[in-house]
């Protein structure tokens, strides 16, 4: 006989909670013409935003000077 398994819905971290929350912050760059159309179509073939993208490069960058590599 098969043991009914309870599910539960896992509590979201605070990391989780502070991505879903409105962004209030911008930040300015100056790129070329050519740089923002890379950046654009880059983003757009990953679906995703030109924000959500930029912040997920900083991530991965982020990520590999904290680990030294």
């Amino acid at each position: 006989m098969r043991r009914k398994v309870e599910r539960t819905i896992p509590e979201p971290t605070l990391a989780e909670i502070q991505k879903t929350l409105p962004k209030s912050e911008t930040i300015h760059l100056r790129v070329t013409i050519n740089e923002k159309a890379e950046v654009a179509a880059t983003a757009t073939s990953m679906h995703l935003s030109m924000t959500e993208y930029l912040l997920k490069c900083h991530a991965v960058v982020a990520g590999k000077l904290r680990k030294g590599d």
